[in-house]
């Protein structure tokens, strides 16, 4: 029977996929935050509330009424109303995120490259975690942090298409300098997302290759 202090024996944490994940798991969530990572969850959390913003007041705008009957709003009016928050600038902010979150994994990436793993939890006191481990639950955010600013790309430059579209779908055709501004807009923000894209594809692999590596310099448990 192993102490207080000392880890659970192997039948309490069987050496199997399921238990590794649940304890990366663990470590991530329980790792303190860096000031990278809270502005990049920031920056994140910002795009979110705007895009749910942005289609909470379409779905109450198409449903008003009065007097009893529906004002039917066009479906381009739905569409500039759940699409008026993206454009470059939310594109950029993700990409920002993005930066902050390459700059994290960079980081742990070499503390992970450079230490000796086993030899650095041996050091590490008992219940306490060793700078790889860090590393390995920093990674781990942040990894999770990049499949976020994907997923907001993703969203962003679907909302900006969609605004072009409703844009299209007017009644009232628009002047041809408006036309330009808006196209330059979309222009942009696609830009802005290809390289996003581009950076979370990089990020990704990054981690994969740095946890990689972790797991093989990591110590094997006792058979």
């Amino acid at each position: 029977m192993s102490s207080s202090g000392d880890p659970p024996d192997e039948d309490l944490w069987p050496n199997d996929g399921a238990s590794t994940m649940a304890r990366r798991l663990l470590s991530t969530i329980q790792a303190s935050w860096e000031i990278q990572e809270i502005v990049a969850a920031a920056l994140l959390l910002v795009i979110a509330v705007l895009a749910g913003a942005g289609v909470a007041s379409a779905i109450i705008g198409s449903t008003s009424q009065v007097d009893g009957f529906a004002i039917g709003e066009s479906v381009a009016q739905v569409l500039l109303e759940s699409t008026q928050w993206a454009g470059v600038l939310p594109t950029f902010l993700i990409l920002c995120a993005l930066g902050l979150v390459w700059w994290q994994v960079d980081g742990w990436a070499e503390v992970l490259e450079d230490h000796d793993d086993g030899e650095d939890r041996d050091r590490a006191a008992p219940g306490e975690k060793s700078e790889a481990d860090d590393a390995v639950s920093h990674i781990g955010r942040n990894r999770a942090l990049s499949t976020w600013a994907g997923v907001s790309l993703l969203v962003t430059s679907v909302a900006v298409v969609g605004a072009m579209v409703g844009r299209g779908l007017e009644a009232s055709p628009f002047p041809w300098k408006q036309w330009i501004s808006f196209g330059g807009q979309l222009v942009g923000a696609l830009i802005l997302a290809g390289v996003g894209f581009l950076a979370v594809g990089r990020i990704r692999s990054r981690c994969a290759t740095a946890l990689a590596l972790e797991n093989e310099a990591a110590p094997s448990p006792p058979s």
